[in-house]
């Protein structure tokens, strides 16, 4: 059994870095997996109903983030190469069942900054931090999810690394920490690029556009952040050249995806909006 403390005695220090931050997202999505996978089972029978409720939402919450998030990100792609639809809705009915599911998730959390349970109180509902924290997170909460499945698989023990803290000093921006974000900026622009035949899917050109410049988005974000913490030791610490040339490079493919279909995939999303706002009154009438 565990309880939240939500005054704690001791008060600790974040992750040091950006791929500090993605290590330690890395070992506890594997972490919880291997629990979930060796240890639940053998206490599984002797858990009460609400503790096995506990211990499976908690040990599947990773699992099940990072394939969400994933899917997300590809299924718009897989429909604009096999050119079929998901689904068959405007985008205005889209909006307002995504939004649904989003404004009641907020709901709960601006709940629980009421009752004073935020640490610390003043924290912020929404930034923009948070949600370039949920897009940068899956990617490495994946592969930790799929270490341990592996590892299990194998009967493999899993080394455990611990978090640098408190370290001031100048920090490495590898570009493997970029890449996964990089990748699905470039693959989505390169897709809306060279995908010139589509029939039925125009309204995907908007989703993959809209993924991709979110994930370009995020990668000038953790390079402005990254110069902007290291700036006083630039002058003895690479500047992250090649990095920004990728960057760059995301950001030239995802404009070219938007010059070459932005009209066409904003004509995909307007397809059915005037039927979906105005087939309730014209039903009424008849």
């Amino acid at each position: 059994r565990g309880v939240f403390a939500f005054d704690a005695i001791a008060h600790g220090d974040g992750p040091a870095s950006f791929p500090d931050f993605l290590v330690q997202e890395f070992q506890w999505s594997r972490s919880l997996t291997t629990l979930l996978l060796s240890v639940t089972p053998r206490y599984w029978s002797g858990l009460t109903p609400r503790l096995k409720f506990q211990f499976v939402f908690a040990q599947l919450w990773y699992p099940i983030y990072a394939v969400s998030l994933g899917l997300g990100m590809i299924l718009p792609l897989i429909a604009l190469i096999r050119d079929v639809p998901w689904v068959n809705v405007s985008y205005v009915s889209f909006l307002i069942h995504a939004l649904i599911l989003d404004i009641s998730c907020l709901t709960i959390v601006v709940w629980i900054k009421r009752q004073g349970w935020f640490r610390p109180q003043n924290a912020k509902v929404l930034s923009w931090e948070t949600l370039l924290f949920q897009l940068a997170r899956w990617p490495w909460v994946l592969a930790g999810v799929g270490n341990a499945v592996l590892a299990w698989i194998l009967n493999k023990e899993l080394p455990f690394r611990v978090t640098p803290k408190g370290n001031t000093s100048a920090r490495p921006l590898p570009i493997q920490v970029m890449s996964p974000y990089l990748f699905l900026a470039m693959a989505s622009a390169l897709t809306v690029i060279f995908l010139n035949d589509v029939q039925h899917t125009h309204g995907y050109y908007f989703l993959a556009m809209l993924n991709g410049g979110f994930y370009g988005l995020l990668c000038v974000a953790i390079l402005w952040a990254h110069l902007r913490e290291n700036y006083p030791q630039m002058p003895r610490y690479p500047k992250c050249q090649h990095q920004k040339a990728f960057v760059w490079l995301a950001l030239i493919l995802l404009t070219a995806a938007v010059a070459t279909r932005g009209v066409t995939a904003l004509e995909g999303i307007t397809i059915g909006i005037q039927d979906s706002l105005f087939r309730p009154s014209l039903a009424s009438q008849e």
